[in-house]
């Protein structure tokens, strides 16, 4: 069957240099104003927006952490896609990362970051303000902010290790079924030997804790050949259960 293809040509009521080679267009089509504003990057398409999306260029994020970075003795690792970044600021064995799109993909989003031996575990902060915020109205603010949430966000980090301490106490083959629900939020490959393990050490009568389990699984996903805004899904996925089986807060 051959693919239908829609091609649809607007004009350009107006167009707004940006920092690093970005420029916004606002669309019209048949002569009329559309809602809609076209990204460009030194001449290349990147996206098709609204008109109230407010462009946060990656360089400029990848920039202010630098500084913050500098400022704070953090190490910094950026791992970028054309049009995504997510920016690691870390010091021993937590941190941040600092995610950010300019084709509307990703929102401005910031996490605590735990590693647990060669893995980092991306963890959504949920009590924190200003940690997600979508490309409209005061985003721009929040990055002007970033260093002091970076540092809010630092600390919460370290609260992780009592979530860690509560997963070593816990029995695996006690919280079997619960686990097993992971199967319809993780693709089977980076679980099944996981829940396969935990089965058969139930039948041999040995013991695996809630914090092997974890961390087998998170290792799987940190290593996948994936990108990053599905890493951190999964991550966020596995978290929700995790967190549950122990009443994490």
């Amino acid at each position: 069957m051959t693919e239908e293809k829609l091609i649809v040509e607007f004009g350009v009521e107006m167009q707004i240099p940006r920092d690093y080679g970005y420029v916004e267009k606002y669309l019209t089509h048949n002569g009329n104003k559309t809602q809609y504003k076209a990204i460009t990057k030194n001449g290349e398409l990147l996206a098709i927006v609204s008109r109230k999306y407010q462009l946060i260029e990656n360089e400029r994020v990848i920039e202010i952490c630098e500084e913050i970075a500098k400022k704070n003795d953090f190490k910094i690792d950026v791992v970028e896609t054309p049009c995504r970044v997510h920016i690691f600021l870390d010091k021993d064995d937590k941190g941040v990362v600092v995610h950010n799109s300019v084709d509307a993909s990703y929102a401005f989003r910031i996490d605590a970051v735990v590693r647990l031996g060669a893995t980092k575990v991306v963890i959504k902060v949920r009590d924190v303000e200003q940690v997600y915020k979508k490309h409209f109205k005061n985003a721009k603010l929040i990055v002007d902010e970033l260093e002091e949430i970076v540092k809010e966000i630092f600390k919460k980090a370290d609260e992780f290790k009592h979530f860690i301490h509560k997963l070593e106490v816990k029995s695996a083959r006690e919280f079997y079924e619960d686990l097993k629900s992971l199967e319809d939020l993780l693709p089977k490959k980076y679980i099944g030997a996981v829940l396969q393990a935990i089965a058969q050490r139930r039948l041999d009568g040995r013991c695996m804790s809630l914090k092997e389990v974890y961390e087998k699984i998170a290792s799987n996903i940190w290593s996948a050949d994936i990108d990053m805004k599905t890493k951190v899904q999964y991550f966020d996925n596995l978290n929700q259960v995790m967190f549950a089986l122990v009443g994490w807060e």
